[in-house]
């Protein structure tokens, strides 16, 4: 019985600090059912936008961040994704009227593709809840790699940067 509660409780309080936060669905994307993000969207071309939450933490969201890219990589090195150890990297601080971001990209390959990722982690003030946003490319042939990393991250920074200006309270 104390876990139903417990379980209850946890979800009351999840709905509690998503109502402070407003990340919008870009142009283009449809939502589509995924039970671990609080959205996933997706576009004809493939692309992903999702938003996830860790929920009210109790580290510093320095720690938190590290802590999330360990796991990210954990994952990766189970899903046996190459280059693993040099696909996650900072790019920038960004900052709007309501949050401060870190923004990373993250490079998913396997099977000579590769998807340029980028993560967005930002905390509320308010609630010490840790959210990020990802936007992923499509999967684009290996060969590409100068294209997508130039070229394409370029175009994808205008959309994120974008993005984070309309995430709001």
């Amino acid at each position: 019985m104390n876990n139903k509660i417990n379980t209850f409780v946890n979800e009351l309080n999840k709905t509690e600090f998503l109502k402070n936060i407003k990340v919008p669905i870009l142009d283009g994307f449809t939502v589509i059912d995924n039970p671990n993000t609080v959205f996933t969207a997706v576009n004809e071309d493939n692309y992903i936008e999702q938003f996830l939450t860790d929920g009210v933490i109790k580290e510093e969201f320095e720690t938190h961040i590290k802590n999330v890219i360990e796991d990210t990589k954990n994952t990766m090195r189970e899903a046996e994704l190459e280059d693993v150890d040099k696909s996650i990297n900072y790019v920038k601080d960004y900052k709007n009227n309501y949050f401060d971001f870190k923004v990373y990209t993250q490079d998913n390959i396997l099977n000579n593709n590769l998807i340029r990722q980028f993560n967005i982690y930002f905390m509320d003030s308010d609630t010490n809840a840790f959210f990020q946003v990802s936007l992923s490319s499509a999967p684009f042939v290996i060969e590409k790699k100068d294209y997508v990393q130039e070229d394409l991250t370029s175009s994808m920074l205008m959309t994120i940067n974008n993005l984070m200006d309309h995430i709001t309270k």
